[in-house]
């Protein structure tokens, strides 16, 4: 489950389907026993000692719900382990330190929860975030007394800030926005419908660009093809009509297609490389062969001037990590499996974002069930959850016999 990330109920139905199958599994546990199995584990993982260490490294996030919650999540690499790694950051790499859900959250609030990881780990080599105001200041709070603490800035929000700040400058940007949007609504409802513009993300939009830079590519080179050699051309009588607009944007594609190879060998480089004294050299070397314009010029520039910035932090010979979207991935798992719905504010599902970090062997499943009961599970939620959003509904609109109970 934690593996292909489904939904509790999805794991009872496909349990039951192999039950009718296999007698064995006639048995199948009810969605909200995976669930309980699957928050004890998280909770083993979440408070299970850690390694004490002077060369932790965390990375910090906050996720939001509804209303003025907010989540605090820390999870930790040891620095020794980072740099015999040869790929990326994995979920199975970190471990869960603090998972903690306030009311409100400021600098002197991030700056407590910073402490009480420090208090589980050991001495905190550095702590890397998306620069959040809250993180930034709570930083700077835990390193008056964490001197030889540095903080670090994850390149993967920093790579899609300096894209924002390319594009925003760009005209022709909003204006190809505008087309695709236009673009919607006449087509739809068409026998082109498969073929419009991909719809962005409200959030974190410039980090999901893909996609869009990639259709107007494939939509030139379709425009471009002579009618005769289109494939499926007796249902595209009507392309012109709906995507001749696309046309009028073509140097400005291959420009922003061009950023979006620079962003991808960012990414890769921030996700390998990580921060050095020799990083934004060697950045801005592989960098130099798609620089042809402004933007791209522009977007080079601001990049290797905020890898230049973090790596003159480090001591002479160091080298550092320097990305944290394995938070992104960790958040979105935990969600997708409790399928928790916004309205419901935090849960105990945030354990399943722990869950989805632990040893995932049968002596270490075992391990944690035995050292995690039910009660333990209950007690952990009554300590440190609030009332929902929903149980609040709940409470002031009662529900009356006959009447909608959502």
């Amino acid at each position: 489950m934690l593996q292909a990330t489904i939904s509790y109920r999805a794991c009872e139905k496909i349990a039951r389907t192999l039950g009718t199958i296999h007698s064995g599994l006639s048995h199948a546990p009810t969605a909200n026993t995976i669930q309980n199995w699957t928050l004890r584990r998280g909770l083993h993982e979440l408070t299970r000692p850690k390694e004490q260490a002077d060369d932790w490294i965390l990375l910090v996030d906050h996720t939001i719900q509804l209303g003025n919650e907010k989540c605090l999540l820390i999870v930790g690499i040891r620095l020794e382990h980072w740099l015999n790694l040869d790929r990326p950051i994995r979920l199975s790499d970190l471990s869960a330190i603090l998972i903690e859900i306030v009311q409100t959250s400021n600098g002197k609030i991030v700056a407590e929860q910073l402490k009480k990881a420090a208090d589980r780990v050991g001495q905190v080599k550095a702590i890397i975030s998306d620069q959040g105001s809250d993180l930034v200041n709570g930083i700077a709070g835990f390193q008056q007394e964490s001197e030889s603490t540095i903080a670090l800035t994850d390149m993967c929000h920093r790579t899609a800030t300096a894209l924002k700040h390319v594009l925003q400058k760009d005209p022709q940007w909003d204006s190809f926005l505008g087309h695709c949007g236009k673009t919607q609504p006449k087509a739809k409802q068409t026998e082109l419908g498969s073929l419009l513009p991909p719809k962005l993300k409200v959030k974190a939009r410039f980090m999901n660009l893909h996609s869009l830079i990639g259709w107007a590519e494939r939509m030139l080179r379709l425009l471009d093809t002579p009618h005769g050699e289109r494939q499926q051309q007796d249902r595209l009588g009507r392309l012109e009509e709906k995507f001749a607009w696309v046309l009028d944007y073509r140097e400005s594609i291959a420009v922003w297609a061009r950023l979006m190879r620079m962003v991808d060998k960012t990414l890769e480089h921030s996700r390998t490389v990580g921060f050095n004294a020799d990083s934004a050299a060697s950045l801005a070397e592989k960098l130099s062969c798609d620089v042809g314009d402004w933007q791209s010029q522009a977007f080079r520039d601001e990049i290797v001037s905020a890898i230049e910035e973090n790596s003159s932090i480090l001591a002479p010979g160091e080298r550092l990590p320097a990305s944290s979207e394995i938070l992104e991935s960790l958040i979105g798992k935990g969600k997708q499996m409790g399928r928790q719905h916004s309205r419901s504010g935090f849960t105990r599902n945030v354990l399943s974002m722990a869950a989805s970090i632990a040893d995932v062997s049968a002596e270490a499943i075992e391990t944690s069930l035995a050292s995690v009961t039910h009660k333990t599970l209950c007690n952990w939620v009554k300590d440190n959850l609030r009332q929902t959003m929903t149980m609040f509904r709940r409470s002031v609109l009662p529900s009356s016999p006959g009447t909608d109970t959502a």
